[in-house]
């Protein structure tokens, strides 16, 4: 039977979940991963967490530098993942700081990603649902078939109108490709 493993990983830091028999750190390959499976251990650590006093348990809210307490994590999920850390990894004569920051800054990245391409698709859908602009969609010059493309400004329309009067021809056009200089 196929059951999940939580592990956290005595090299990088990393804490994950796998159904592998033997688990291996999914960052930094580590085969010696601390398999912190028990339901009664997280149970133990989370009663002593919530039995802290409120400036005691802050000094276990160190949370990535890419997460919000609320909105990605909850308060004990992060002070829980930061008791492990302190208690099995960052004593372990194993641990490697280089690791658990290039980690950290990948992890990030990857955060970031997702909650971009999140926008996108909530931007795309509310396009779809109620014709709001898409500020993500990717507009394609019709002349070189770019998408280095960016919506000509109100600032940049006025400017040319100032400086040509009404024989601007931005005032026309909505794009502007920064590849061929084309304006549509």
């Amino acid at each position: 039977m196929d059951t999940w493993k939580n592990y956290i990983c005595p090299v990088c830091g990393a804490w994950s979940c796998t159904k592998d028999r033997f688990p291996t750190c999914e960052f930094c390959q580590n085969e010696d991963v601390i398999i912190i499976e028990d339901e009664k251990l997280h149970n133990e650590i989370q009663a002593y967490l919530k039995s802290l006093t409120r400036s005691d348990f802050e000094k276990y809210l160190v949370l990535p530098s890419y997460g919000e307490i609320g909105k990605d994590y909850t308060e004990l999920y992060v002070a829980t993942v930061e008791y492990i850390r302190q208690k099995y990894v960052f004593d372990d004569p194993r641990f490697s700081k280089t690791k658990f920051n290039e980690r950290e800054h990948q992890e990030c990245a990857r955060h970031q990603e997702y909650k971009t391409h999140k926008k996108e698709e909530i931007a795309a859908l509310r396009e779809e649902v109620y014709g709001e602009p898409n500020p993500y969609r990717k507009v394609t010059c019709p002349t070189c078939g770019s998408t280095n493309t960016e919506k000509i400004s109100a600032l940049s329309k006025g400017v040319s109108v100032g400086l040509f009067g009404i024989f601007s021809q931005k005032v026309k056009h909505q794009f502007h490709c920064n590849s061929c200089g084309y304006e549509w």
